[in-house]
């Protein structure tokens, strides 16, 4: 393929920096709000992991709060370009989680589970580093006239 950032679908034409464009913003937005939707579920409403935490030896929901809130983290610095608004924003958003959790009786709260957030959000961030990183370099090739 050759031509410019503005024959490519994923790549947005005249930003110092890679954004997502505009007509396609909508998939990490989605992507954000999914992953939102399913972490206030079974972080607040939801029994669903109960059954499983009785069998399991090991404290597989750590896992599950690092992955959810690595997908948050991504999705949302993809979407956004305020890094240190979603970042934090998450962070917080975790440690509010937990607190809930501490009214709620079908839950229990935990600072490990927090930790656990906080270190997904950080991975997220890490990841969504370095696929910007790589999608600028595309775009820069682009630009640049090569083929890709």
């Amino acid at each position: 393929m050759t031509g410019d950032a503005a024959s490519s679908p994923w790549l947005c034409r005249g930003a110092s920096a890679w954004e997502f464009p505009r007509a396609r913003r909508h998939v990490p937005i989605v992507a954000f709000a999914g992953g939102a939707g399913l972490i206030l579920w079974f972080g607040l409403l939801s029994t669903f992991p109960e059954p499983a935490r009785n069998i399991l030896p090991i404290r597989f929901d750590l896992a599950e709060h690092v992955v959810a809130f690595c997908w948050l983290s991504f999705a949302g610095l993809l979407a956004w370009n305020r890094t240190w608004i979603v970042v934090v924003g998450l962070i917080l958003s975790a440690g509010l989680l937990e607190l809930a959790q501490l009214i709620d009786s079908l839950h229990e709260a935990s600072l490990l589970d927090w930790v656990a957030s906080t270190a997904g959000v950080v991975f997220g961030w890490a990841l969504s580093a370095v696929v910007r990183r790589i999608l600028a370099r595309r775009r820069a090739f682009v630009v640049q006239g090569n083929a890709l």
